[in-house]
């Protein structure tokens, strides 16, 4: 009678699918190709890994990437535990069973195995450059010349006549 007695005592302080199924899920996650590093949960693994994940009622998000592939993510559905429902046999303790199993998220379960097939990369578009138009650099403005008149003097000695309107000596070669 003691050990039965005890039996239900400790039945009743955990639920059926906390006590066969534990807490968390052990999720082993694959990527095509692999060597991909992956997020789920806030965990960080690499393909292939295994990741520990606490069991809970929500939907986790398999996050992968892997250089020269677009980013890759799929949904990782939690589900109800079967096991919960043993909690059902042990009539009024099992009422705390299933605020046990509930609370602490082995009332749900994740899958196994998760994999993501990552999309490999398209080639980036090779891109022109717009021509730049082609400038044509003016010749220097001509430079104004103006023609110098040399002249004679009386005794055959030969000048020219700079801008001040003052008279200079040159060679006579100048003067041909």
């Amino acid at each position: 009678m003691k050990k039965l007695a005890l039996t239900c005592a400790i039945l009743s302080l955990t639920g059926c699918a906390s006590m066969f199924t534990g807490t968390t899920s052990t999720i082993n996650i694959t990527s095509t190709p692999t060597g991909a590093d992956c997020d789920l949960a806030g965990h960080g693994v690499h393909t292939p890994g295994n990741v520990v994940i606490s069991k809970s009622p929500d939907d986790i998000t398999a996050n992968c990437q892997k250089e020269g592939y677009l980013p890759g993510s799929t949904r990782v559905e939690s589900s109800f535990n079967p096991v919960t429902l043993v909690d059902t046999l042990l009539m009024l303790p099992g009422a705390l069973a299933y605020i046990i199993d509930f609370s602490t998220g082995a009332a749900f379960e994740y899958p196994e195995q998760v994999s993501i097939n990552l999309i490999k990369e398209p080639p980036k578009p090779v891109v022109f450059e717009e021509p730049k138009p082609i400038t044509f650099q003016s010749a220097p403005a001509p430079v104004k010349v103006e023609t110098i008149e040399y002249f004679k003097d009386r005794k055959g000695r030969c000048f020219m006549e700079d801008e001040h309107g003052n008279k200079q000596r040159v060679e006579k070669l100048y003067c041909q």
